[in-house]
């Protein structure tokens, strides 16, 4: 296995980015994309950090360990006379410019500068007062959830709504410190998205168009997935989640608050469930036991006397007047048991 193959499989069981290990080892990105393209190699200092932080050897680095070893070693010997070419070159550039410079002001002294210095970012509109300078935008090979995303591009789709409204998108634009906005058409911009969620263009009733963000399973008990919105060279990156709101407590009764249920009769069964906002409350009632009026257990099916069918409990005419039906229910993802309910079978 070469170098670069070795290189890049050792980053991807690390479960980094080549900008993350460009960061650990302070060498630039495309350094990385380099040795990994198979277009060089690094210098003995570059590959002693790489070895430090994969935990191996720098020989098992190397496929030719001798022959690659020369290189790096020539590698480490032109990088030390390119730092001092380069620091002959920018002491003298330097010189230049400053003289440049001062030749250009005594010429133009009394003229102003008209040279403009603009920037350009994706914003929403609710950041106009956010200094966008720092906000990262994440390439789509680097972004994920676990990226750092600030307050305004974190979106939290609630338990009881499917889908979130995204604010209006904003150009910045910055001319020598004078800021400008551009509206941006929610339908010129394109979307890469994670597998889990998806964007998609909504129309209001006066025609103007806005974005929404649903997940793919409406139903999805939580997930934190990314988005990457891009327009033109801009890109503005965002994090969607749902938290989980687990049920707490599950309470069993008749819909009429009654304890009691005749012979040959149905009744329809009901359930509490606390907190009234938990995402995931399907359940199932089961009967837990059948006594006779003596005391007794019913055994084996207990069909024959009582059964639950759909929400409604029936019972038979063979169940003995007196008996007590004892019945749960029970939530399906977190398996909360609610209270045993007694029901008193009468005429």
């Amino acid at each position: 296995m070469q170098f670069n193959e070795k290189l890049k499989k050792l980053r991807s069981e690390k479960g980094i980015s080549q900008s993350a290990l460009a960061e650990k080892i302070f060498v630039s990105r495309s350094a990385v994309a380099k040795w990994e393209n198979g277009l060089g190699l690094p210098s003995e200092q570059s590959l002693s950090m790489l070895a430090d932080f994969f935990g191996v050897e720098v020989s098992e680095l190397l496929s030719d360990p001798l022959g690659e070893k020369v290189i790096v070693n020539k590698n480490t010997t032109i990088s030390s006379q390119k730092i001092w070419i380069i620091s002959i070159l920018i002491f003298s550039v330097t010189v230049a410019i400053v003289l440049i410079s001062l030749c250009c002001y005594l010429a133009t002294r009394s003229a102003p500068s008209v040279t403009p210095i603009i920037t350009r970012h994706l914003i929403f509109e609710t950041e106009k007062d956010i200094d966008t300078e720092w906000i990262t935008a994440y390439p789509d090979d680097e972004i994920s959830a676990d990226s750092v995303f600030i307050d305004s591009r974190v979106f939290e789709i609630k338990p009881s709504v499917g889908a979130i409204r995204l604010p209006n998108l904003l150009v910045k634009t910055t001319v020598n410190g004078n800021v400008s906005y551009e509206t941006v058409e929610p339908s010129r911009v394109i979307f890469s998205v994670s597998d889990n969620i998806i964007l998609r263009y909504e129309r209001e009733q006066d025609g103007s168009v806005y974005i929404s963000v649903l997940p793919i399973d409406y139903y999805a008990i939580e997930f934190c997935e990314w988005a990457n919105i891009k327009y033109g060279d801009l890109i503005i990156s965002i994090k969607v989640f749902r938290n989980h709101i687990a049920v707490e407590k599950v309470t069993l009764g008749f819909d009429d608050r009654s304890s009691e249920i005749g012979l040959t009769q149905r009744k329809l069964l009901a359930c509490d469930i606390k907190p009234y906002n938990a995402n995931y409350t399907n359940y199932s009632y089961r009967i837990d036991s059948i006594i006779r009026p003596d005391g007794e257990k019913y055994e084996g099916d207990f069909t024959q006397y009582a059964y639950i069918d759909g929400h409604y409990l029936y019972v038979t005419k063979d169940i003995a007047i007196g008996s007590k039906i004892y019945l749960f229910a029970i939530t399906e993802y977190d398996k909360v048991k609610s209270n045993i309910f007694e029901v008193t079978v009468t005429h």
